[in-house]
C-alpha cells in the first residue's frame, strides 16, 4: 500500500535546523500527535505541511500529490492542499460574528446556508450566531475556529495546540468534545501538543520531537511508557533515572542492580553485550511502605514531601546518595527524616543506554 503522507524535510533559521519526518500507509484516520519541549520544532512541521513555510530540502508527498520539493521549484499553495489549520490563538475575525466566521471556511455553493447551520448545530453554537469574538468565551471561541477549519472541508487535519489557551475546568470538558469531534468527522489529524494528559486522550500516535529532530513515534502508549532513550524519557514525563548493573536477561526484560536494590526492567539497551544501563522509572510507579529502619528491604531516606493534589510526591534519598521521586496517595502519612521500604509496578523501570542524551 502506498503511503496517502510521504515527508521527509528540512527547515533551517538562524541557528536550528528542523527535520520533519512522517510517513503513513495505513489507517490513515488515526489522529497523531507531535510531542516535545517548546522551540522542538513541532509547529514548524505542521506549518511546512500546510504550506506556509517553504522547505529548504526534502519532499513533502500526500494523497497522490507532491506538495513541496524545493528541488523540483515545487510548492501547492497552502489553500489547494485541502488542509484545515487550527491555530493557537483561533484567529477568528474581530469584525464578523460568529456565522460569518463559520461561514468563512465555507465553499461557496448554493447549500452554503445549510452547512453551516449543520456545523453551528453540531458545535452548540446556534444561540450564538450573532455575537462577535470578543464577546465569546475561550471555549466558545475555540469551537468557532474548529468549525470555521472543518466548514472547508479538509482533507487533512493540523491543530496547534488547541486547549492550551483555556483554563482548567474548560480544557478538560474541552478535551473531551474534541476527541468526540475527532471520532465523529473520521479526519486524518496532526496534534501539536506540550501536554501528555491531551496527547493520552487525543492522539492514537506520538511522534516525540528534541531539539529539531524526531526522537521515537509509534503508538502513543508503546512511546510513553517504552522510551528508547534518556532524552524521550524525560520528555514523556520520567522522573528518576537510576544507574544500573544488568544482572540476567531474559525473553521477558532484564534483572537488574543498583547498590542492593535488585528490580526488573524493560530492555532497551539494544545490545546483549551491555552489562549497565540507566533504568528510568515514573514517579507513580515507585512504591512506598512505613518500616523500621532495621528490617532487611530497600531502604530510602524521605527528605521532603510536597503535596500535589489528592497526591504526595515524595523525595527520597537511597544509601547510594541516588534521589529518587515518588508520587503516593496524599493519605499515605509520611515525614521527612523518616525511613521506608521501597519497591517497583512490575516491569515499570526501561532500562536504556548510559551514553544516552
Amino acid at each position: 500500500m502506498s503511503p496517502w503522507m510521504d515527508a521527509v524535510f528540512t527547515k533551517s533559521y538562524p541557528g536550528v535546523s528542523i527535520r520533519g519526518e512522517l510517513n503513513w500507509a495505513d489507517r490513515p484516520r488515526r489522529v497523531t500527535a507531535l510531542f516535545g519541549p517548546s522551540g522542538c520544532g513541532k509547529t514548524t512541521v505542521l506549518r511546512c505541511l500546510a504550506g506556509l513555510e517553504r522547505l529548504d530540502a526534502g519532499v513533502i508527498r500526500a494523497f497522490g500529490q507532491t506538495w513541496s520539493d524545493p528541488g523540483q521549484r515545487i510548492h501547492v499553495a497552502p489553500q489547494h492542499r485541502g488542509v484545515g489549520f487550527l491555530f493557537q490563538d483561533y484567529m477568528l475575525f474581530p469584525h464578523l460574528n460568529v456565522r460569518d466566521n463559520v461561514a468563512f471556511g465555507a465553499p461557496s455553493q448554493p447549500d452554503q446556508r445549510a452547512q453551516v447551520d449543520q456545523l453551528l448545530q453540531r458545535f452548540q453554537l446556534a444561540g450564538l450566531d450573532r455575537r462577535f469574538p470578543r464577546e465569546l468565551s475561550g471555549g466558545q471561541q475555540q469551537r468557532v475556529a474548529l468549525a470555521r477549519v472543518l466548514a472547508a472541508q479538509p482533507r487533512l487535519l493540523c491543530l496547534d495546540e488547541p486547549l492550551s489557551a483555556l483554563d482548567g475546568p474548560t480544557r478538560t470538558h474541552l478535551r473531551i468534545e474534541l476527541r468526540k469531534w475527532l471520532r465523529e468527522f473520521q479526519l486524518p489529524a496532526l496534534i501539536v501538543s506540550h501536554d501528555a494528559i491531551d496527547i493520552q486522550a487525543l492522539a492514537d500516535d506520538l511522534i516525540v520531537m528534541s531539539d529539531g529532530q524526531v526522537r521515537q513515534s509509534g503508538p502513543v502508549e508503546e512511546v510513553l511508557h517504552q522510551p528508547v532513550d534518556i532524552t524521550v524519557a524525560r520528555i514523556v514525563g520520567f522522573e528518576n533515572f537510576v544507574p544500573v548493573k544488568v544482572e540476567q536477561r531474559d525473553s521477558e526484560g532484564l534483572s537488574v542492580e543498583h547498590v542492593g536494590w535488585r528490580f526488573r526492567g524493560l530492555d532497551q539497551l539494544r545490545s546483549s553485550n551491555t552489562s549497565e544501563g540507566i533504568a528510568c522509572i515514573r514517579a507513580e510507579d515507585l512504591r512506598l511502605r512505613k518500616i523500621n529502619a532495621d528490617e532487611a528491604a530497600s531502604l530510602a531516606t524521605i527528605l521532603e514531601c510536597i503535596p500535589e493534589g489528592a497526591m504526595l510526591r515524595v523525595r527520597l534519598k537511597l544509601p547510594s546518595g541516588q534521589i529518587l521521586q515518588a508520587l503516593v496517595p496524599r493519605s499515605t502519612e509520611f515525614r521527612s527524616g523518616e525511613t521506608a521500604s521501597i519497591d517497583l509496578v512490575v516491569n515499570a523501570a526501561v532500562i536504556v543506554c548510559k551514553d544516552s542524551r
